[in-house]
């Protein structure tokens, strides 16, 4: 078996049959690799080979369906068992989400395909596997009560559906919202909020429009205005089913009416605009449809974090502004009295980064930009003390995504491995930290290649996470979609 035959055709065929089988084997659970070739059927490489290798082909098969457990040897070796091999995938989702109110499918279910022989990982690292692709470009996202994802692509909507796989057009928002917020109401209703909008063809300005998506009609309907316009945001739902909307900011356009686009994202920050950030806070009431002011933060905050914590307060984290100065203070809201207090101070000021709520009540803040590059460490603040401490660092990971998981570990997604520049893209390479340990470990890599950046990051109701990349080149742009299966 450590010579292959020496006809070029036979031998090329061979390795490709190996190949193959290996990486059957592995998505049978029984060699835990990483990477993504496509599986290929064994009836279509053995035609053609002739008898010339088919003692040498015999032998490959039988090693192989040996590896994959086909053909079941001697159990020898520690802990060798009748139970599933570490790492094998779990059983398909079975909730029931009811079907897309409006719409035509688009899209199809994609056959998973296994990882390379390439690299092993560590039981745990979970794998990723295609999902279609979305209609549009999509902006803001939230996972509805019945398991299904909302996206607004401004100006239209569509919707993902775990049970079936696919994306679906739904009802269309009267305005656009681009950097506007998405909140799942108590009655399974989303708001959608603010953002800006075109004013001319050069200048877009902030909006105080409101509206309501049912998706039970698959419609959106208007409800009452903010008292503020803003976009870059934070909507917060409460515990009492009234929803916080917090700072955001303000732009103020160039004389060439450049949009500014940060401090969520530095590489796309207009040269001329202006930004100011609001330190006001309004709530919104679905029992009567109407916006009111609240308290106001101790400052202006743009590019801010919020996080409902388990006794109901609000924590907001972080601030920054078009220059990219980033602020480390935090603020508490309470609801019971509508106001905002300081607490502790993060131990990097840092902004456009992430905050999680860990299930022993914890908030983990990471990644961001701390005003001259990007932010490594992470830090979590505990309600009890009202502080933050170290929590490890991401590695050497920038600008990432995260996405709770069931068990309470982190996935980190993407980010940039490499100096920040305009032209950086995120890495298919993805981690999870674990908050008992402060460690990260690998995880399974992205599917995606060449220049892409991770978009939106949903975890769903049975436990994967539904991952949007979208692809560059000089000429196209192109969505797809990824389910990542723990």
């Amino acid at each position: 078996m450590n010579d292959w035959p020496a006809d070029p055709e036979l031998d090329s065929r061979l390795r490709r049959l190996v190949d193959a089988e290996l990486a059957a084997a592995q998505s049978d659970g029984a060699v835990p690799v990483r990477g993504a070739p496509r599986r290929v059927g064994r009836t279509r490489l053995l035609s053609g080979l002739g008898s010339a290798g088919a003692g040498a082909i015999l032998l490959v098969i039988v090693a192989a369906l040996v590896l994959r457990g086909t053909i079941t040897g001697p159990a020898t070796g520690p802990g060798a068992s009748d139970s599933p091999a570490a790492g094998s995938s779990a059983s398909p989702s079975t909730e029931s989400a009811s079907p897309p109110a409006t719409g035509q499918a688009t899209s199809h279910p994609v056959e998973p395909v296994s990882p390379s022989p390439s690299l092993a990982l560590p039981a745990g690292a979970g794998r990723f596997v295609p999902a279609g692709s979305p209609i549009g470009n999509v902006g803001p996202e939230v996972r509805l009560a019945d398991g299904r994802v909302l996206f607004i692509d401004n100006p239209g909507a569509e919707i993902y559906d775990p049970a079936t796989g696919r994306f679906t057009q739904t009802g269309d928002p009267a305005a656009v919202h681009t950097v506007g917020t998405l909140t799942l109401l108590a009655d399974g209703r989303v708001l959608l909020a603010g953002g800006y909008e075109a004013t001319t063809p050069d200048v877009s300005t902030e909006s105080k429009k409101a509206e309501l998506y049912d998706p039970s009609t698959g419609k959106f309907t208007s409800t009452g205005s903010m008292t503020t316009g803003r976009s870059g945001h934070t909507a917060t739902l409460l515990a009492d089913g009234r929803v916080l909307i917090a700072g955001g900011g303000v732009q103020h356009m160039g004389v060439e009416g450049d949009i500014r686009r940060g401090p969520i994202d530095p590489r796309f920050a207009g040269p001329t605009a202006t930004l100011s950030m609001l330190p006001t806070a309004e709530l919104y009431d679905p029992k009567t449809g109407t916006f009111h002011a609240t308290g106001s933060m101790t400052m202006g905050r743009d590019g801010a974090t919020a996080t409902r914590l388990k006794d109901g307060r609000v924590l907001i984290a972080g601030a920054g502004d078009e220059g990219n100065a980033a602020n480390a203070s935090a603020d508490l809201y309470n609801p019971a009295t509508g106001t905002f207090s300081a607490t502790g101070s993060m131990i990097t000021a840092r902004y456009a980064h992430n905050a999680t709520l860990l299930p022993d009540g914890r908030v983990l803040v990471s990644a961001g930009n701390d005003g001259t590059g990007p932010v490594t460490t992470l830090e979590a603040f505990d309600p009890a003390t009202g502080r933050f401490a170290d929590a490890g660092t991401s590695g050497g990971r920038q600008f990432y995504s995260v996405a709770p998981l069931k068990d309470g570990r982190v996935l980190f997604l993407g980010g940039y491995t490499a100096p920040l520049e305009k032209t950086s893209l995120d890495d298919a390479a993805c981690a999870i930290y674990d908050p008992a340990t402060h460690k990260l470990s690998p995880a399974a890599s992205l599917g995606a290649t060449g220049n892409f950046y991770v978009g939106a990051v949903v975890p769903l109701l049975d436990g994967r996470v539904l991952v949007l990349e979208t692809t560059r080149t000089d000429t196209t742009q192109t969505t797809t979609a990824e389910l990542y299966e723990p």
